[in-house]
């Protein structure tokens, strides 16, 4: 359990980042062994506020960010009854627009959630989904496509017996129903929940040997309503040829902008350096190309992830080094796949989120070397280059969904990203932006101008 926890959460500005931090400002230093630090805005007061997760004291806290500054309040106890937490997710499970809390803990070998009661951060309390087996991994999506969130899970057992599993969310509030889909004698990695062939379900990636010899990445394919087939053997890894053989990392992503998931992963052997790679698509049916190699990283890493940092138009990836927690970015060249070296971003252990209000991203860490959660000023104006940008006009904001731009410049493109980073499709029609399918929150707009100019507008959707 000694390792270090990073989260990036993209913030999209009118300058371009290089990532200047100041010091570390302390939100606690009573966490027992922080293992998660989770941006997240608790009480819906547009703040970013932080949840925390320690191992040792069992214990499940936020802190209330009191002024959008980056003052925060005492931690708000939820629990303290979770010794040996290891997994904490945040999800919707009973579909009332808030998020619960999803997690795992090693003592009891338990998956269970509670109830975000009001949405202002407080809880009810323990939901039990399965104990008896240890969960190794967890995932949570809507396997049967009926409107309500799901989870997959990873149990181990007595060797051989190992279990892929799901449970269906009967109700759509939280009540829980065990699918057995597989056993096998042993995995390594991760599990994620992705639609590989774009039929419009998610299937399940995961890792273990499939046929002898090295580790192969392995798709379960969701053929309909949560019902899998049989495992499929994406490519299997040679040990006398690769000796990167134990695949303890997987990111799916559409790393070359063609519209089909590719996976990122990383491989490596005790004593050798970690590998970080990727695998492209071929057709969306089972075909994957052989890996590419991006770098070589030293130790092996505690998390992938991906967002178009530099706003161009495709993914980076943003990883975490297990020692000495360094938080390393690779920038994606040509839209294609070939990424540039290693670029680090702050060397301590991080998360990050939107914590004061000068739009520009923070860092947010959980170090269970000194039981801290902390924030680090992100000081844009010392790293941060000018451009020279039109006039853009965007009204009304705050809006209920549909804007009207104004620009001196032609608009070539727009993209849409949430306080997450993620991105979502717009069209722009004229010079109006329908904004009505989205949830409510703060977004920024990616203006891209034919001159090659480019603005980046905060708004708030109603």
């Amino acid at each position: 359990m000694k390792f270090k926890i990073i989260h990036l959460l993209l913030l999209l500005t009118t300058t371009s980042f290089y990532g200047q931090f100041g010091p570390q400002q302390i939100i606690s230093t009573n966490a027992d062994l922080a293992i998660r630090a989770i941006p997240i805005d608790m009480d819906a007061d547009g703040f970013m506020d932080i949840l925390s997760a320690s191992y040792l004291d069992g214990k499940v806290a936020w802190y209330r960010n009191t002024d959008g500054e980056g003052n925060f309040s005492e931690e708000i106890i939820i629990t303290t009854a979770l010794p040996s937490i290891e997994r904490l997710l945040l999800a919707d499970l009973d579909g009332d627009g808030d998020q619960d809390l999803v997690y795992t803990t090693n003592l009891g070998q338990r998956i269970a959630w509670m109830e975000h009661l009001d949405g202002l951060g407080s809880f009810g309390t323990e939901n039990l989904i399965s104990s008896g087996l240890y969960p190794y991994d967890i995932a949570i999506g809507d396997i049967d496509n009926d409107g309500d969130l799901d989870l997959v899970a990873e149990l181990f057992g007595a060797v051989p017996a190992n279990f892929l599993v799901w449970f269906e969310n009967t109700d759509g509030e939280g009540a829980f129903l065990y699918h057995d889909i597989n056993e096998f004698p042993q995995i390594s990695g991760e599990m994620k929940l992705t639609d590989i062939d774009n039929d419009s379900d998610l299937d399940i990636i995961t890792s273990f040997i499939y046929s002898g010899g090295g580790e192969s990445l392995i798709w379960y394919e969701n053929i309909s309503e949560g019902n899998f087939n049989e495992p499929i053997e994406l490519y299997a890894f040679d040990f006398l040829v690769s000796e990167y053989t134990l695949i303890k990392l997987i990111h799916p992503a559409d790393v070359n902008n063609d519209g089909k998931i590719d996976l990122i992963f990383e491989t490596h052997l005790e004593g050798l350096p970690a590998r970080l790679s990727w695998a492209e698509n071929l057709g969306g049916a089972g075909n994957f190309e052989a890996p590419i190699l991006i770098a070589n990283v030293g130790m092996w890493l505690n998390s992938i992830q991906s967002y178009d940092l530099d706003l161009d138009g495709d993914l980076d990836i943003l990883a975490t080094i297990y020692l000495p927690g360094t938080y390393v970015w690779f920038e994606n060249l040509d839209g294609l796949g070939n990424f540039g070296p290693q670029q680090t971003i702050y060397d301590a252990d991080a998360n990050a989120a939107f914590i004061d209000s000068d739009e520009w991203p923070d860092i947010v860490s959980s170090s269970p070397f000194d039981d801290t959660i902390a924030w680090y000023k992100n000081l844009g104006e010392l790293g941060l280059e000018e451009l020279d940008h039109p006039s853009i006009t965007i009204y009304p904001n705050p809006t209920d969904g549909i804007i009207t731009i104004s620009s001196e410049e032609i608009i070539s493109d727009i993209r849409v990203y949430n306080l997450l980073g993620q991105q979502f499709s717009a069209i722009l029609n004229g010079n109006q932006l329908n904004l009505e399918s989205l949830p409510a929150g703060v977004y920024y707009l990616a203006i891209q101008m034919e001159s090659g100019n480019k603005q980046v507008q905060k708004i708030v959707l109603h």
